[in-house]
């Protein structure tokens, strides 16, 4: 059947969006994955003839006028969102509803040093939180932007994988292009790997 392995990835936010997809798909060049990211393809992100059957991930970019005409056609099995602008009520306004295109047991990876209160429904969905603070899932240490942008990725709590596999906690140092206002986009997109399986 037509995309039943393929993994769909949302990826919501003020600013951060393209950033995320593309640390996703320059991580997983490796894998020798096929992945297209639906950018700005309104008039058809949904449908089936703009991506092929042999495509292993599909990564939706949605932005705030998308949402009315992707919503019966898109199920994401993991929904990221990045940074939000505090003054951004509309996309405030639009996660309840974007996170009902997650599948049942799917996940949303979601900002928690965001100083707004956001409040979602979101059961039988698997909640990752990542940030700068020592309550989230995911966070980082030693980071370092004088060179290059250096930082230790660190998971302060078990997850399991979309295969149901456990990750338990660990530090893994990373050194990338880039500087520290690149951080968060850093963790969810690592995060969103480990997810589907993929190491790093």
């Amino acid at each position: 059947f037509w995309g039943e392995t393929m993994i769909k990835i949302g990826v919501i936010g003020s600013r951060g969006k393209t950033k995320v997809c593309s640390i996703i798909k320059d991580k997983l060049l490796k894998y020798n994955k096929k992945i297209i990211i639906a950018n700005g393809q309104i008039e058809n992100i949904g449908e089936v003839s703009h991506i092929d059957c042999d495509t292993d991930i599909v990564i939706y970019i949605f932005y705030k006028e998308q949402y009315q005409i992707i919503k019966d056609k898109v199920k994401l099995d993991i929904l990221i969102q990045t940074a939000f602008d505090d003054e951004d009520h509309q996309y405030f306004n639009m996660l309840q509803d974007i996170i009902s295109l997650i599948k049942k047991d799917g996940y949303i990876i979601f900002d928690s040093d965001f100083s707004e209160k956001i409040s979602f429904y979101c059961e039988n969905i698997y909640p990752i939180t990542y940030g700068l603070n020592s309550k989230s899932t995911v966070t980082a240490s030693s980071i370092d932007d004088t060179d290059k942008l250096q930082f230790s990725y660190c998971l302060q709590r078990g997850i399991y994988t979309i295969s149901n596999e456990i990750i338990k906690p660990f530090e893994k140092p990373f050194i990338e292009s880039g500087s520290s206002d690149e951080i968060l986009y850093y963790l969810a997109a690592l995060t969103c790997i480990l997810i589907i399986d993929y190491k790093f």
